[in-house]
């Protein structure tokens, strides 16, 4: 069996595809700023992984949650999980 990335490092095409879905998001985050924080969260979460690249992940962090009440409206005294962003999306647009 041949294992097309078996020489790649999977949390960095995991990192890159993220960074994908944020360049490809930012184009509607006009539109669609669930989804958009949906992806800064997930790609604050991969590159919090990754050594040195903490405040990047911050900052990520930062603009998923800003967008995130922005949108519900909700006042900023709770932590924003995974789930309050799924919940804003449609399973088929995740």
């Amino acid at each position: 069996m041949i294992r097309p990335y078996a020489n790649y490092d999977i949390s960095f095409l995991f990192r890159n595809h993220l960074q994908e879905a944020k360049a490809i998001s930012s184009i509607h985050k006009n539109t669609h700023p669930a989804k958009y924080a949906r992806s800064l969260f997930k790609l604050s979460d991969a590159l919090r992984q990754v050594p040195g690249r903490e405040p990047e992940a911050d900052q990520q962090l930062r603009e998923a949650e800003d967008l995130y009440f922005q949108v519900t409206g909700k006042p900023r005294s709770t932590t924003v999980k995974e789930e309050d962003l799924d919940a804003l999306i449609h399973i088929s647009q995740r």
